[in-house]
């Protein structure tokens, strides 16, 4: 019984303890209407306009995970999710003009 107990606490000191790691996103929830949807030219992603009870100017990249119907390429839907960070998006000009807005979104979901 002595040496049973004993092994549990040799284990306990030199076996590390795991953390269990979750799909947890960690960001600041936003949701709205989509009012535009413009391409960034000089760099990858979108240019989302939202007004509604989180409004804002935000950028989504091709890796932002997009849930339900996608519908993130014109106005009129509803988006919900949470975005983090300051996004870029680059237009065309000499050189690529840098717009102004809240981050990237990270997840988000929309309406038909």
């Amino acid at each position: 019984m002595v040496s049973l107990f004993g092994f549990f606490i040799v284990l306990g000191v030199f076996v590390p303890f795991q953390e269990k790691q979750t799909d947890a996103i960690i960001g600041l929830p936003f949701g709205g209407k989509i009012t535009t949807s413009i391409p960034c030219t000089c760099s990858p992603g979108m240019l989302i306009t939202v007004t509604g009870p989180s409004p804002g100017i935000f950028v989504l990249m091709p890796v932002a995970k997009v849930y339900s119907y996608g519908q993130v390429y014109r106005s009129g839907p509803s988006i919900l999710g949470s975005y983090s960070g300051v996004g870029v998006c680059l237009m065309a000009g000499i050189p690529c003009i840098p717009m102004p807005n809240e981050g990237t979104i990270t997840i988000a979901g929309t309406s038909l």
